[in-house]
């Protein structure tokens, strides 16, 4: 199984995007991602690093058939081995943001995009990464079970089309929009990276 150079990848790809981007929008500049995929040769950054960041996946073709791993059983087994039941979930990364944060809030923080209790962290974009820090490590001592985490982040963007109104939540946050556009871009590429390799384990219908 070529597990990691899939990852790698993966990783790459997702650079690639980052790379591309204007940089964080203020209030009155919201993110307006139509333009930045159907423009990015006007982008400074995609002109300052685009000999930097050109690599063979530039051209990636995707199609339904695709897939970051040639055998998912092998990376379940890797999970059994390694990581599931070595720990306790209230452990780790969890236990070590508890005094900031209440791991309770995350999901619904995360799901909608904005945090929606009152914690310790030192702005939104901290408390985003501390939430998904705590997530990934319940994900990785019981992925079958704890994968309901992520899963249930994105079946809420999907019933409250969440992604469709960032720039209009964006624009809520006034002097704070450039921490929400961090937040939301990190928010989103790290569910959507997660749900790009474990996808068999959502168990989402194709229909």
């Amino acid at each position: 199984m070529n597990f990691y150079k899939s990852l790698l990848s993966l990783i790459l790809l997702i650079t690639v995007v980052a790379c591309n981007s204007e940089g964080q929008p203020n209030a009155s500049s919201p993110l307006n991602v139509t333009d930045a995929i159907s423009g990015p040769k006007d982008l400074p950054n995609h002109k300052k690093y685009r000999d930097f960041i050109k690599t063979s996946l530039r051209d990636l073709k995707v199609t339904e058939e695709m897939t970051l791993v040639d055998n998912f059983s092998d990376v379940l087994r890797y999970h059994r081995v390694h990581t599931k039941g070595k720990a306790r979930e209230n452990d780790g990364m969890v236990a070590f943001y508890s005094s900031k944060i209440n791991f309770e809030t995350c999901v619904p923080s995360l799901s909608r995009t904005f945090v929606v209790d009152d914690n310790n962290a030192p702005n939104t974009g901290t408390y985003t990464n501390f939430c998904h820090n705590m997530v990934a490590h319940r994900f990785l001592v019981n992925p079958e079970k704890n994968v309901g985490d992520y899963k249930e982040i994105i079946q809420y963007w999907l019933d409250n089309k969440t992604l469709e109104s960032v720039n209009k939540t964006q624009r809520s946050f006034g002097q704070s929009s450039d921490d929400y556009a961090y937040s939301i871009s990190t928010n989103v590429a790290k569910v959507m990276a997660h749900f790009a390799l474990y996808h068999p384990l959502y168990g989402f219908s194709l229909n």
